[in-house]
């Protein structure tokens, strides 16, 4: 099957502002043809507590609406009015979708009951995130285990962001690998193949930079601040940049506290992550401070997404031992490891600083690493797996 000839339809539940999966896999589909129906629901921090449905033919886009309902708390009605919308409004958008691309256990039982009804044909769960306890409730957790065993064993394909994730299902216990019907594993990826297509920028190797949400539990933004007063008092310059959501008004309370203020900044997110990329390709080291004593921490389960944005921008990561990727990271000399103390990230800090044909040699592999995972590398191989081909270009 072709992908000019067939039409797709993404439920996704996304984060106003950054720019994510289901947007680049969108943006690949359309880019060969593909008819897309994109039903974004509200989640974290939104502004506008709307449901968004876009419609594109190819690159043209048709039609861009939202909901008359608006709210996204709390949680769990957010979610019971989502998935509402789709049994009773939502269907009529999809209808005749060949594959629905969903992002959450729910929204896959909701394909999973359009695909019974024929409204659809396809339902494939991306898979982008796994912890082994999601909810303190217990009968929501349970609920919530037996909607994911549903989906994950019903779905026609699975797309873990990272085998991690279903390795986890597996391990406890409420999922078997022979009931899955076809994995595709679905990495992030990045840009690099545009970001240094006519060289690669100028940069300042002393330029820290730290991507994310600056108050997210699973990582330690507040730590970096502590990183950077390691780093003034042993008489070192640099610039520290944080990127992102989240509220920063701790991180700016303690770097007032720290009189760190020429040495710190904060910008908001870069809208598009080809600007991110380029901006990031400036800087000189990627800071990954995922907290390795934080419960049950999903990031152990995860493909970082600012892991493969610093890595396609040429830049050395230091992170902790918590995401899959940081073995590959010292393996392959893209990065180095630290433990999640002001210290020790400093001093991996300075190795780099200290040593400049390491850091260069640095440079290089993370930037070959990163050159692994180009979204179109990634998406080719995906649609490879499940059969979808792209159109026949013109004159061949």
């Amino acid at each position: 099957m072709r992908l000019d000839q067939i039409k797709i339809a993404f439920l996704s539940h996304e984060v106003e502002g950054p720019t994510g999966y289901p947007d680049m896999l969108g943006e690949y589909l359309r880019e060969h043809g593909a008819k897309i129906v994109h039903v974004r629901f509200p989640f974290f921090n939104s502004q506008t507590a709307s449901i968004w449905v876009e419609h594109w033919d190819g690159k043209k886009k048709l039609s861009r609406r939202r909901s008359l309902v608006r709210f996204y708390k709390p949680e769990l009605l957010s979610f019971m009015k989502d998935f509402m919308w789709v049994m009773t409004v939502g269907w009529w958008e999809v209808r005749g979708a060949d594959i629905v691309i969903c992002t959450n256990n729910l929204m896959g039982f909701a394909g999973l009951i359009l695909r019974s009804l024929g409204i659809v044909k396809r339902v494939n769960y991306m898979m982008i995130d796994y912890t082994p306890q999601r909810f303190g409730n217990p009968v929501v957790e349970k609920i919530y285990r037996i909607l994911d065993r549903l989906v994950t064993t019903k779905a026609d394909a699975v797309w873990p962001i990272s085998v991690t994730m279903l390795d986890g299902r597996v391990k406890a216990g409420y999922v078997r690998y022979d009931e899955v019907k076809k994995i595709v594993e679905a990495p992030m990826g990045t840009y690099s193949h545009i970001v240094f297509a006519n060289g690669a920028p100028a940069y300042d190797k002393r330029h820290l930079v730290y991507v994310g949400n600056a108050s997210g539990k699973n990582v330690r933004a507040d730590v970096m601040v502590d990183v950077a007063g390691e780093l003034r008092d042993r008489g070192e310059k640099f610039k520290m940049t944080f990127v992102g959501g989240g509220s920063t008004t701790h991180l700016q309370a303690r770097v007032a506290e720290l009189k760190l203020e020429n040495h710190v900044e904060f910008i908001p997110p870069i809208p598009g992550i080809i600007d991110l990329e380029r901006y990031l390709a400036t800087c000189g080291l990627g800071l990954a401070p995922y907290d390795p004593y934080l419960k049950d921490n999903f990031s152990k389960f995860a493909d970082p997404g600012k892991i493969k944005n610093y890595l396609g921008c040429a830049l050395p990561v230091i992170s902790t031992t918590v995401p899959p990727i940081a073995e590959e990271l010292e393996q392959t000399g893209a990065g180095k490891v630290a433990d999640l103390t002001p210290k020790d990230f400093a001093d991996k800090i300075m190795a780099y600083w200290n040593d400049d044909a390491g850091y260069v040699r640095a440079r290089k592999e993370a930037l070959r690493l990163g050159e692994r995972y180009t979204w179109p590398a990634i998406f080719d191989k995906m649609m490879e797996q499940e059969g979808l081909q792209k159109a026949p270009s013109a004159g061949a």
